[in-house]
């Protein structure tokens, strides 16, 4: 259990998310490895990160690029071995980073072990998995995949339906039987016994299905097609009462290891939910933070209330035990820059840095990348291939898991290979890590200063308040008694605004007078350890600026 008197690590922590076949290629084969992570684990330290997501990296078929898992306690040779891995480990725990993996309990790949004696009935994997009798020409219910058709798949070997909440090649796990959860169990534990630093609990709206197998009612949503997930209304199949208790017990496992060992881990869960709803996986299932998705969901047409009214959701469910965290992109949702326009890239990066809690970014990020063009032909992805060549641009997730722009050369530094997984952005000359790191008021040294500036005690608690909201601009501030206070003013909306200093906070004016840290075209106007008068201050569209009592300038060397 966690010390009364210790403050665990991923409450200060930026944590970053690496997506292992796209970010560094050690071997020249086109596809990102574990050797190249390492190869690249002092970026992390030049960024100040401290915690490391890793998208799957386990033995799989890659019929879902690693989340079809057919070796829960291996590595995936395309990756390395397990060998690598520990090196990993070893290697980034010299550095001060922590390595978290996805632990995904939902299902295995049609290839593990269990799934092909569970096929031949036998025992104990006979029910392992969801099965249901019935004709083989008639489908047991209406339920429908998340990636699109029908959830159920024939076996003539058991004359049974399969049930999958994903593509056929993911059996969904029977948790009514309690020998799977505890060999998933024993596969957690197979992880931590190696070091690892905890485990993000992946696609958990899942894991539990209604015994009865009724049909699911029709969403109503006009632009969802027969097909598609969103077409039904998951009242069967999604956040059902039991996944809570199961969740438990496997944070349970997770927790002795830290009452023996003494090492904090940390716990977070994937589940697209409401606030309300995600506020139950905080009490209910033993974890450390539920994923805040709620930015997920920015795009081109937001003002200022879409940022306003996801962020004060969020933060007015926040009680004493639960500890915030945001996040914007990841590799399942579109990047960030593309969704929003690269301008405002610095502006929401100060959002997720200085609002309270922890921050996690998705590769690449930091420089602003943004999604490659795929066409229906180059489609890799199950989700877009399942939905045919007219709907795929609407869910392939291709687009945003194209590889790391390292540097301005061949493939852009990720790797020595003429062709890629993906295709490089073609815009890597241009945009890339080295060509950012000699640019003072590049992407990549700003968000730098932002994760430097979040060493002050004033961002290290919960405490916020907001400042004047508008159409464009959004305020708040970070203010600790006895430390000093920054107040952050940014423009997020649309169009040039002047702050409207008649309802600025009073507990800031003798606070935040002397810029910080500026975003956007105000590099031409301002200059760090200036102090400015709020009555006259004009922002443009992704302009921010960090405004503090006494002149500091963050930017490291």
């Amino acid at each position: 259990m966690q010390s009364c008197c210790r403050r665990e690590w991923w409450k200060d922590a930026v944590l970053y998310q690496i997506y292992p076949r796209s970010f560094k290629d050690s071997d020249g084969d086109g596809i990102g490895d574990i050797n190249g992570i390492i190869e690249k684990l002092d970026y992390f330290t030049f960024l100040g990160i401290q915690g490391l997501w890793l998208s799957p990296m386990y033995k799989s078929p890659m019929k879902d690029f690693g989340y079809d898992i057919s070796n829960l306690t291996d590595i995936d040779p395309l990756f390395g071995n397990l060998e690598d891995f520990k090196n990993l480990l070893e290697a980034a725990h010299k550095r001060d980073l922590k390595i978290i993996m996805d632990f995904v309990p939902n299902h295995t790949s049609d290839q593990h072990p269990w799934f092909q004696k569970s096929l031949k009935r036998e025992d104990p994997y006979t029910d392992y998995y969801v099965w249901r009798d019935g004709d083989k020409d008639k489908i047991p219910n209406n339920w429908l995949s998340v990636f699109g058709r029908t959830s159920w798949t024939w076996y003539d070997e058991r004359k049974q339906w399969n049930y999958h909440a994903f593509i056929p090649e993911q059996p969904d796990l029977n948790y009514e039987n309690p020998r799977v959860l505890e060999d998933m169990k024993k596969a957690l534990a197979f992880w931590m016994d190696l070091g690892v630093d905890g485990f993000r609990y992946d696609a958990v709206v899942n894991l539990i299905e209604d015994q009865r197998f009724l049909d699911e009612p029709l969403s109503g949503d006009p632009n969802a097609k027969p097909i598609e997930h969103e077409y039904l209304r998951h009242i069967y199949t999604e956040d059902l009462p039991k996944i809570f208790t199961t969740l438990k017990e496997f944070s349970e496992v997770i927790k002795d290891f830290e009452t023996k060992t003494g090492r904090d881990n940390l716990i977070v869960s994937e589940a697209y939910v409401t606030p309300k709803v995600s506020m139950e996986y905080y009490e209910l299932s033993d974890i450390d933070m539920p994923y805040n998705f709620g930015l997920t969901y920015l795009n081109k047409t937001c003002d200022v209330s879409c940022y306003s009214e996801k962020i004060k959701e969020w933060m007015d469910v926040m009680s004493r035990n639960r500890w915030p965290n945001w996040v914007v992109s990841n590799h399942d949702r579109a990047r960030i820059s593309t969704r929003v326009g690269e301008q405002y890239i610095d502006a929401i990066h100060s959002l997720m840095l200085l609002l309270p809690g922890t921050p996690q970014f998705y590769y690449g990020d930091e420089i602003g990348m943004e999604n490659i063009n795929v066409t229906f032909e180059e489609t890799q992805d199950p989700w877009g291939k399942n939905l045919g060549p007219v709907r795929y641009v609407l869910y392939s997730r291709d687009p945003n898991r194209s590889p790391m722009q390292w540097d301005a050369s061949h493939m852009a530094g990720f790797t020595t290979a003429n062709i890629s997984w993906l295709p490089v952005h073609p815009d890597y000359k241009t945009r890339n890590v080295e060509v950012q790191k000699i640019r003072k008021f590049s992407h990549l040294n700003i968000f730098r200063a932002l994760v430097w500036l979040r060493k002050y005690p004033s961002f290290r608690d919960k405490n916020l308040f907001y400042g004047p909201i508008t159409d464009n601009i959004y305020s708040f501030g970070r203010y600790m008694p006895g430390n000093r206070g920054f107040y952050i003013i940014l423009n997020l909306g649309h169009q040039p605004d002047t702050y409207p200093y008649d309802q600025h906070p009073k507990k800031m004016q003798d606070h935040a007078s002397n810029v910080i840290l500026f975003t956007g075209s105000l590099q031409d106007t301002y200059k760090v350890g200036q102090e400015i008068d709020l009555k006259d201050l004009r922002l443009n569209p992704g302009d921010g600026l960090v405004l503090t009592g006494k002149y500091n300038n963050l930017f490291p060397n």
